[in-house]
């Protein structure tokens, strides 16, 4: 996959060239307006070289063009101080320099690019586009030559100015994205690689939209704001226009790749179709992106078993490098393309082969040598190659030959902490591979057999996680969970049939750590570690470490890739690599030193991989409760039950018909008049959950780990034999077992804080459909709907009264108020508009007012922030619900509100009524007030409002879906502090009286 994506950054960089062009205007002035005809006739004649020098494909006819050109424009730049004249002349060397690139004469291009940028500082400043891509193409020859450090600051120089200089949308930032994922993939941080380049691609494809509108960008105020500035150059547009359709052709390939790598066909051949759109009217798109597309069809007839059409595309590869071989670049990227194709068939020979007679320059990516060292080299795109590990490789590949009991050898001498992250990640892609094919377990396979296959899981399972603690940011954790969830849901189905075979509690506990294990990866970070961790500062630093160690990797292999080279300059550049890696090092062991203690506890896998069982189940027994955990895969959801006295394990069909279920009954709750539509489902959806384990729930209090669907899964209207589950268990919900035994921790000096804005008229925004029909006029407001609300302020007024806490309301409560107020309260309650933003869930919103002139409060505000309140009320829509992804949960507002310091939530699952939320939430702040758990007064308020409202407002839609996350304990309120200043003081009465009598003692018998 690597592959793919930094051939497209290649290609990206190769647009890039084309795009000479700025955003931002030259600063300094016309000095001088030369009027000579001399002048203006060798400017024209310097402008139409450097047309050629930057349209022409074949670099070497592009240097020997910019070098013609470069003696007439450096004449012209002694006679005047005309900007546009000085733009030229830096784009010219620019571009010399960048041709010099595509033919691989690093050291050639250098002077040229240097000069381009020093043209750029001293006549336009860092504000100016070209100075961006001098840098980024500095960046590429310090990396030529080794200097690791000066390739990262130069990268991160030119991104953070292009940032700055360029609009959200703008093609050049797509670009720096480009890059900078490209530099993610390259030290291993998958995560922050694949972060940025799907930035790039949703700039690229909203571009694309444009230029399908419109052929003209001129005539669109967006992309007016990409070429203002190229009206000097009139042929360039065309230029332009076309590599739109190019950068938009990658995109969608590398987004078809990602549905094949999932076997997700429908969608690839979606994405397929896109692209021969794409293709069949643009020549230039057709052209540089057909390699990929063919070798993507060669593995999707393979993956089909069609092995006829697999081995045409890979025949349209071969006529396709025939019809390219004049043109260097482009047959270098074919056989590189073909090379890959032929790994991912599983033809390694053949493979081997074309490597072998590929002439590789001193120059060349090497990554494909390791396809000589079986798949698994070849499928980590030789990011790793170290010795050590092919050596591992071969040797592990040998064992399975041997058929010896290979599982304990590595089980008994492999120890995690003595392998490098490379190391590391190459045995666990090996494991990985090995435990994939035979985690198929049959009948005809011995426990014996099938328990050592879960043995060789959990030392994968222990090791993937001892490397994503020591070595991985929290975005590479997630998406290393979520590429394993298939291989953790077979293991799961495995170890679940195991304990129903043999009843053994240990096959169940390991079903339970590895569940939990993969879940609410950021929450555990931020929650479970608050007390050193939650110094934002620190935090950044732990990145900084990680991010060290992997250019430290990078920079070690890169050494002997080039010791084992050729090539004349090794000396010297080995020289500047060990200088670099002397220079990370230092700064590496400085900050290991500075955060020792934060390091620790951000290294420590044991917070993943052990299971609290004990702890839990004192809780279960102290609270009469059950804990159900949901582990939802592709065909199975598994359910594990953890009573106090007993363990119940399921492994439930999860086919088509299911899906349907659950999601039906999911969209249909969430209206109002999806009542009759959900009864059946109540029972099917009970029948599916909960049935096998209704005697050990019974009477019991349920605690709910959801995952996937579930997380939108209102479990109080299951409907059994009795009725819904509402009317006889209190409900909870958690984001993993874990957080269950951390203590609830409130610092706060006020017991209550309440924020209600007042909307007006003229903030409304209309929403139509099911969502904005109501049963009753009184009731005809949804916090939804960004309109006047009627119910909120009351709400946060008469909960107030109960605790004698603060309000903020009305149309003087901002977002700046929210701030300032809500560090120091045990009950934070907002009663106001959300909008949850299921795309990007860092911008999902709090509405103080819906107007320009006041900001909403983002999700990411409130990661931000250190709240010190026991239990948050978030009484507005969808506060619960958002982005679910694999090995994180839910990404919602309320997650965030979790994140920042609440222990306890309550959320809502849909769009919360106005009336109706009202209700419910002054019941439960009485209850709560009374003395009862959280659980139990958000269950008993839901029943008093059940008892009052009219038979049309008992719909779910008005009271299922607000929801507790959290725990079931009591709120100490009243005289609390009151009663222990009295004891105080009666204390320190005591002992003041005490102390007289044995001091009238002493002088008594002195």
């Amino acid at each position: 996959m690597y592959t793919k994506l930094l051939l497209s950054l290649l290609t990206g960089a190769t647009i890039t060239c084309l795009f000479t062009t700025c955003t931002t205007n030259p600063s300094i002035t016309n000095k001088t307006q030369p009027k000579s005809p001399t002048f203006d006739s060798n400017y024209a004649r310097a402008y139409d070289l450097l047309i050629k020098t930057a349209d022409n494909f074949n670099k070497r006819e592009s240097v020997d063009s910019g070098l013609i050109a470069l003696p007439i424009i450096e004449n012209l730049v002694t006679q005047t101080d005309d900007s546009t004249v000085w733009a030229t002349y830096a784009e010219i060397l620019f571009e010399v320099g960048y041709a010099y690139q595509g033919i691989d004469m690093y050291d050639s291009s250098y002077p040229y690019l240097q000069k381009s940028l020093d043209v750029c500082l001293e006549h336009f400043g860092e504000d100016y586009l070209l100075t961006t891509m001098c840098l980024n193409k500095l960046s590429f020859y310090y990396y030529s030559i080794g200097d690791m450090a000066k390739e990262r600051e130069n990268l991160f120089r030119s991104f953070r100015l292009r940032r700055k200089i360029c609009d959200s949308v703008d093609i050049y930032l797509a670009y720096g994205y480009g890059n900078m994922g490209a530099y993610y993939y390259e030290i291993g941080d998958i995560a922050k690689g694949s972060m940025f380049m799907q930035k790039a691609r949703n700039i690229i494809s909203y571009q694309y939209q444009l230029y399908r509108q419109t052929q003209n960008p001129l005539t669109n105020d967006s992309m007016k704001r990409v070429t203002h500035y190229i009206n000097r150059f009139p042929k360039w547009k065309n230029t332009f226009l076309t590599n739109i359709p190019r950068a938009h052709a990658w995109n969608v390939l590398n987004a078809a790749w990602h549905y094949l790598e999932k076997d997700n066909f429908i969608a690839y051949l979606n994405k397929v179709e896109e692209y021969k759109q794409v293709i069949e009217k643009d020549s230039i798109a057709r052209i540089f992106t057909k390699l990929s597309y063919f070798g993507n069809q060669a593995e999707y007839f393979r993956r089909i078993n069609n092995s006829q059409q697999s081995t045409a595309y890979l025949d349209s590869i071969n006529q396709h490098l025939v019809l390219v071989s004049e043109k260097k670049e482009y047959s270098q990227e074919a056989i590189k393309t073909k090379i890959y194709t032929l790994i991912r068939r599983g033809n390694l020979e053949a493979a081997k082969n074309v490597l072998d007679s590929w002439q590789i320059s001193q120059n060349e990516d090497k990554r494909f040598l390791l396809a000589k060292y079986f798949l698994l080299s070849a499928e980590l795109d030789g990011h790793t190659n170290s010795e050590k590990a092919i050596s591992f490789c071969d040797s592990s590949y040998q064992l399975i030959l041997s058929k010896d009991n290979y599982i304990k050898l590595l089980t008994r001498n492999l120890n995690w902490d003595d392998l490098k992250p490379n190391e590391a990640q190459q045995i666990l892609y090996f494991l990985k591979v090995e435990i994939i094919a035979k985690m198929q377990w049959t009948q005809k396979q011995t426990i014996s057999y099938a328990d050592k296959l879960l043995d060789l899981f959990d030392f994968y399972h222990k090791g993937s996680i001892f490397l994503q603690e020591r070595n991985f940011t929290t975005e590479s954790k997630i998406l290393s969970d979520e590429t394993d969830y298939p291989i953790y849901e077979k293991a799961i189905r495995l170890a679940n049939t195991l304990y129903e075979k043999t009843r053994n509690q240990d096959y169940f506990i390991k079903m339970m750590q590895w569940s939990d294990g993969i879940k609410a990866i950021s929450l555990k970070k931020s929650i479970l570690n608050t007390k050193i961790l939650n110094d934002r500062y620190e935090l950044e630093n732990v990145s900084s470490v990680m991010e060290l160690e992997s250019m430290i990797e990078r920079i070690k292999i890169r050494i002997k890739d080039e010791k084992r080279d050729s090539a004349v300059r090794k000396d010297e550049i080995i020289k500047n690599l060990d200088n670099s890696l002397v220079e990370y090092t230092a700064q590496l062991e400085e900050l290991r030193e500075k955060f020792s203690q934060t390091l620790q506890v951000a290294y420590n896998p044991n917070d993943r991989i052990d299971y609290p069982m004990e702890k839990i189940r004192t809780l279960l027994k102290q609270k009469k409760a059950c804990l159900i955990d949901y582990f939802v895969g592709d065909e199975f959801i598994n359910a594990s039950v953890i009573a106090p006295d007993t363990f119940v394990s399921r492994s439930i069909p999860y086919g088509p018909e299911q899906k349907k279920l659950l999601g039906d009954f999911v969209e249909n709750i969430r209206k109002p008049g999806g009542s009759s539509l959900t009864q059946t489902q109540d029972k099917e959806g009970y029948q599916m959950l909960l049935s096998p384990f209704k005697d050990v729930i019974a009477g019991k209090s349920l605690i709910i780990i959801p995952d996937g669907i579930l997380y939108r899964f209102p479990f109080e209207l299951l409907t059994d034999d009795q009725g819904r589950l509402i009317d006889h268990h209190s409900i909870q919900y958690e984001y993993s077992a874990q957080m269950l035994i951390k203590e609830a921790f409130s610092t706060a000096d006020f017991s209550y804080s309440g924020f209600a804005p007042e909307y007006s008229s003229n903030d409304k925004v209309n929403v139509t459909g099911e969502e904005a029909v109501m049963q009753e006029e009184i009731y005809n407001g949804a916090r939804a709907m960004l309109g006047p609300l009627q119910f909120n302020i009351p709400e946060v007024i008469e909960s107030a009264q109960l605790f004698n806490g603060r309000t903020f309301i009305g149309t003087k409560v901002d977002k700046q108020t929210f701030l300032n107020n809500s560090q120091d309260s045990r009950i934070l309650h907002l009663a106001m508009h959300a909008i949850t933003d299921d795309q990007n869930p860092d911008y999902s919103q709090l509405f103080f007012k819906h107007d320009s002139t006041q900001q909403p409060l983002y999700a990411y505000e409130l990661n931000e922030q250190h709240l010190k309140s026991e239990l948050a009320i978030l009484s507005a829509c969808n506060t619960g619900v958002g982005l679910y992804r694999r090995g994180d949960g839910v990404q919602s507002l309320a997650r965030a509100f979790k994140a920042a310091g609440c222990k306890n939530i309550v959320m809502s699952l849909w769009p919360a009524n106005d009336a109706s939320t009202k209700d419910i939430v002054v019941g439960f702040l009485k209850k709560l007030k009374a003395g009862m758990g959280k659980a139990d007064a958000l269950r008993q308020s839901k029943l008093d409002y059940l008892q009052t409202a009219p038979p049309e407002l008992k719909q779910p839609y008005y009271w299922a879906g607000l929801v507790l996350i959290g725990d079931n304990e009591a709120m100490e309120f009243g005289n609390k502090f009151l009663t222990k200043g009295i004891l105080i003081t009666i204390l320190l009465l005591s002992v003041i009286i005490i102390s007289i009598v044995m001091i009238r003692r002493r002088g008594h018998f002195g």
